[in-house]
C-alpha cells in the first residue's frame, strides 16, 4: 500500500559551496526524514535517483559543473514522485513527518521536482558571491573552471535559475 504523502517535501538547494549541507543539517535535527544521507547531507538513494537522470537522460557531466541543462529543455520524466516515495518507503519514512532531501542539483532541474511535488516548500540559500568564488577555487572537485570570472559567470547562471524557481 503506497503511503499518503500529504507533507510536502523540503527542498533544499543553493549554488555548490553557498552552505547548504549545515542548512539541512539544522534542518534533519527536527525530526525531518532525510533517510540514509552522505557526509553532505543528500540522501544516498535519491542522490543516485538525481545522478542518473543528470548523466543518462540529460547526459550533463557528473559534476554538475559544466555545461549546465536548459531548464526550458528537460523532460520530465514519469513515475519521479512515486519512485521518491518508494525510496523514502523503504528507508522507513513515516507520513506523519515532513521529508526533505538537499542538492545544489535541484535548481538545475526544477522543472522535475515542481512537477513531481507541486506543494514542495523550497530553502535556497546563498553565501556571498566572493566567499562562493573564493570556496570553488580552493576545493578539488570543483574543476570546471579556473578563473574567477567564468565562476561568476557560472554563479549567474544559478541565481537565474533561483528567480525561475521563485
Amino acid at each position: 500500500m503506497k503511503a499518503d504523502f500529504k507533507n510536502s517535501p523540503i527542498l533544499i538547494t543553493g549554488i555548490e559551496r553557498s552552505g547548504s549541507s549545515i542548512i539541512a543539517k539544522i534542518i534533519a535535527s527536527c525530526k525531518v526524514m532525510v533517510g540514509c544521507t552522505t557526509e553532505m547531507m543528500e540522501n544516498s538513494a535519491i542522490k543516485r535517483l538525481v545522478d542518473n537522470y543528470y548523466t543518462e537522460d540529460l547526459f550533463m557531466p557528473i559534476n554538475g559543473q559544466k555545461p549546465q541543462p536548459n531548464v526550458n529543455e528537460l523532460n520530465i520524466p514519469s513515475g519521479w514522485n512515486n519512485t521518491i516515495q518508494n525510496i523514502l518507503i523503504s528507508g522507513g519514512y513515516k507520513t506523519d513527518i515532513p521529508w526533505m532531501y538537499k542538492s545544489a542539483r535541484i535548481a538545475q532541474i526544477y522543472p522535475v521536482w515542481q512537477y513531481a511535488f507541486p506543494n514542495a516548500k523550497y530553502i535556497i540559500v546563498r553565501r556571498k558571491t566572493s566567499d562562493i568564488i573564493h570556496s570553488c577555487l580552493k576545493t578539488g572537485f570543483m574543476t570546471a573552471y579556473q578563473d574567477k570570472d567564468d565562476w561568476l559567470d557560472w554563479i549567474h547562471h544559478q541565481e537565474k535559475l533561483f528567480v525561475g524557481m521563485i
